[in-house]
């Protein structure tokens, strides 16, 4: 290892530990901000979930009511889909040191694409009368 002295009188091994350290940092602050936004985004789905009950479960849902809930489902996928790629990053060991399940994440995000899926989805009155029928063997 070079431990010669720079003019400024700091050693290759010094700088070499600042550049480590400052990687440190930056990592722990990635780490800071997923679990910021896992958070963030657990809190946005139990909101979500309480005006999705409210308004389109338990009652006759408008247009706007419609249209609203897939803006805001859309988003919550959009944002869990950025968090498993997040998580990709972390090992395991991360995970649990973060006290975050991937399997929780994943769970979450599953639900919310089944819920697109069901509620949203971009098939015709034809295309779904034809599932049906291939499925049930009859209308419902």
């Amino acid at each position: 290892m070079n431990t010669a002295a720079t003019p400024a009188g700091i050693t290759a091994h010094e700088w070499a530990w600042v550049r480590a350290l400052i990687q440190d940092v930056m990592r722990e602050r990635e780490r800071e901000d997923f679990v910021t936004a896992y958070a963030e985004w657990n809190l946005a789905i139990r909101q979500f979930r309480k005006i999705e009950d409210e308004r389109i479960i338990l009652n006759e849902p408008t247009a706007e009511d419609l249209l609203e809930h897939e803006a805001c489902l859309a988003g919550l996928v959009e944002q869990g889909r950025n968090l498993v790629r997040q998580a990709t990053k972390l090992t395991d060991a991360e995970m649990a040191a973060l006290h975050i399940a991937r399997e929780n994440l994943e769970a979450g995000l599953w639900s919310l694409q089944h819920d697109w899926d069901v509620r949203h989805h971009q098939f015709s009155e034809a295309e779904l009368e034809a599932a049906r029928r291939k499925i049930f063997g009859a209308t419902p």
